[in-house]
């Protein structure tokens, strides 16, 4: 495996572009930040365990522009699980346990001192909000325009779709509603009420993962940016994908 990790800034915003036998994987730079993490009470169809609570996200990482796509998936482990086969779609049916080897063996390939990731449950919200306090990182309602998800938001289409087949967020990420449930670090627990929380992050000690996202497979209610789904680490979904981030650069220090 070849990998030649280049860095550029494009639009004010940092990228790293990791090219892997010929094929690019580009990242964007997600700045250190405090943000309300949840939902208010007056959001729309909010579920109860999204009690709003500030965090306070210390370092900043690299977070992959996309989900990880099935051509990713196959360079790194060989195989590719996913029930819609397309190089381009992100790869489906991984457990939690074949979306941290993913990681392990990228991190092998890395630059000294940089590792391949999951996200926490609050990094990723952090970086699918951009900024943002909406439902959507687009807004207050859904727009089919902006995402796969629920069924047939692609006319005929139900099943994934290519990544970047819809608008970035505010900070360059794609797809980060709808078209595949990404899996967290976290297990689930109860969010904290009061204070700040400095960076957390609860790798063990529940009994269920966290993923984040929705789906192309459930309704825009459960793709919301506070939105939580529990899984269980072994389980396998044509709706279940991941994306990775990247820590270990200088990049951390800007």
């Amino acid at each position: 495996m070849q990998l030649n990790p280049q860095l550029s800034s494009f639009d004010a915003r940092f990228r790293l572009t990791i090219e892997i036998d010929g094929k690019q994987y580009v990242f964007c730079w997600i700045h250190p930040g405090e943000f309300e993490m949840g939902s208010p009470i007056s959001e729309m169809d909010r579920d109860g365990d999204e009690v709003l609570h500030r965090v306070r996200l210390t370092r900043g990482f690299w977070m992959l522009e996309t989900p990880v796509t099935q051509s990713f998936y196959l360079q790194i482990m060989g195989t590719n699980p996913s029930e819609f086969k397309n190089d381009d779609h992100p790869v489906t049916r991984v457990t939690f346990y074949e979306a941290t080897e993913f990681c392990q063996r990228l991190s092998k390939f890395l630059p000294d001192g940089m590792r391949a990731a999951l996200p926490t449950e609050a990094q990723w919200e952090f970086s699918c909000r951009a900024g943002t306090t909406t439902a959507y990182n687009w807004g207050s309602e859904w727009d089919s325009l902006n995402s796969n998800g629920w069924r047939g938001v692609v006319r005929d289409c139900d099943a994934t779709t290519s990544v970047k087949m819809f608008p970035p967020n505010g900070w360059g990420l794609y797809d980060m509603h709808g078209n595949v449930r990404e899996w967290t670090s976290d297990m689930y627990y109860d969010y904290p009420t009061g204070g700040v929380t400095v960076d957390p992050a609860f790798p063990s000690g529940g009994c269920a993962r966290v993923s984040r996202g929705g789906s192309w497979a459930i309704p825009p209610r459960r793709c919301r940016s506070a939105h939580r789904c529990k899984e269980v680490d072994g389980v396998r979904y044509g709706s279940l994908g991941f994306r990775i981030l990247l820590t270990g650069s200088d990049g951390e220090n800007r």
